[in-house]
């Protein structure tokens, strides 16, 4: 069984509700994967694929056509802000190897997310560590012209030139502030958030190249010889979505990236798939339908987050 680490992540209904409001209010048009213009076109497109003899979409492939994929070593309660900044970090990634995006694939800084979402959407409203999925997607979004991303640099009295944890939980606080030259950069790249509701609506946004951010109480254990992880312990976390993937049973299986270092979980790297056999990136693991439906009996969230056009990193 795997030693787990520290969480870090708060799963409340009235904090998904009260962001889908905010962002649509924001936007003018519903954040929900299966609503939102920017994403109802893909809604089917896993099913699509797998008609056409796709076994699996795995966002790391391209992610490391840009740099290798290093996996976050999170000490506090900062699997929010990472799960959401390796989902879009995916998410762009794979959109500058499509074509999709004019950017360029800079390192993107998941501190200004856990500090920003904590201080500037929670208004303070959790003491100790920790953030909301919803908050960060609302963060992300940039709603009432505050919050974005920023690529990894040093902005006033922020240096987030390399991980720096520290910062982050230090400048999460009620009454914090982040420097006003990291407001700014951040204000000029926002995402589109989006929210999924199902297993079906996370298929369907992986088979399209975006990461996802999922939140739960279901933490997972030590990987079997198939490269599989089941269901373990009770502990609220966060973290990524990068893969999807056919099982050679027929079910639907995902990829899973931790925040725990590379030796979390344990076990073969090794994923056996109706397609044959990939490498995990260190700190994946995959997990099938059926455990995600286990993981999903509570309240759960989801979401997915797009760079904006126009917004990329240059």
């Amino acid at each position: 069984m795997a030693e787990f680490g520290p969480l870090g992540c708060y799963i409340d209904p009235e904090f998904t509700a009260e962001a889908e409001e905010v962002i649509a209010r924001s936007t003018g048009h519903s954040p929900l994967f299966g609503v939102d213009p920017n994403t109802a076109s893909m809604v089917g497109r896993w099913n699509e694929l797998k008609s056409k003899g796709v076994t699996g979409v795995f966002l790391w492939e391209r992610y490391e056509q840009c740099r290798p994929l290093v996996p976050h070593f999170q000490r506090a309660g900062t699997c929010v802000s990472r799960g959401h900044h390796q989902a879009l970090q995916h998410a762009y990634y794979n959109a500058l190897k499509t074509g999709t995006s004019l950017g360029r694939p800079a390192e993107i800084a998941y501190e200004p997310i856990y500090a920003g979402s904590r201080v500037y959407v929670g208004k303070g409203r959790i003491r100790g560590e920790g953030s909301v999925g919803a908050w960060a997607a609302q963060w992300l979004a940039g709603v009432n012209g505050v919050g974005g991303f920023c690529e990894r640099g040093v902005y006033g009295t922020a240096d987030l030139s390399q991980d720096n944890e520290r910062w982050a939980v230090a400048n999460s606080d009620a009454g914090d502030r982040i420097p006003p030259e990291l407001l700014k950069e951040l204000q000029q790249h926002t995402c589109l958030s989006h929210r999924l509701r199902n297993n079906g609506e996370i298929a369907d946004c992986i088979a399209s190249r975006i990461g996802v951010a999922r939140c739960w109480d279901t933490l997972f254990g030590d990987r079997d010889s198939n490269g599989m992880s089941r269901a373990a312990s009770r502990g609220a976390h966060c973290q990524a979505v990068i893969g999807v993937f056919l099982m050679r049973d027929g079910r639907t299986g995902f990829v899973e990236l931790q925040s725990w270092g590379p030796n979390n979980p344990r076990g073969p790297r090794v994923l056996k798939y109706a397609g044959g056999e990939i490498t995990l990136p260190a700190g994946c693991y995959g997990v099938s339908e059926d455990e995600y439906l286990r993981a999903q009996r509570g309240h759960w969230e989801a979401w997915a987050s797009q760079v904006r056009r126009g917004e990329e990193l240059r």
